[in-house]
């Protein structure tokens, strides 16, 4: 779990025309980061973060089959609930939930 997130994930992109006008997505995230998901990823199970408040909830590195997960803000009253399965011995993410506070 860290505060930002790994690079060339959506879940560290951002809607450009929140902060000022603009087409895409101002693109977030750290390139350490990610370059270090995908060199251990068969050692994770998933990577959590938030930081980027507008990104998706579920998405991977590019590259590579790891999850990461960006539970969104809590100012806009979100969190994320994770279920991680064992299947031959091995953890991996088996569901992930946005859910809202009520």
């Amino acid at each position: 779990m860290t505060h930002d997130g790994p690079q060339e994930s959506a879940t560290c992109n951002a809607n450009k025309t929140i902060p000022s006008p603009g087409v895409g997505f101002h693109k977030f995230g750290s390139s350490g980061l990610a370059q270090l998901v995908r060199a251990n990823e068969e050692k994770l199970v998933v990577h959590i973060h938030g930081h980027c408040h507008d990104g998706a909830f579920v998405d991977r590195v590019h590259g590579s089959k790891f999850s990461v997960v960006n539970p969104g803000s809590l100012e806009a009253r979100e969190y994320g609930v994770i279920t991680l399965l064992k299947e031959n011995g091995k953890w991996r993410l088996s569901q992930a939930t946005k859910k809202y506070l009520s």
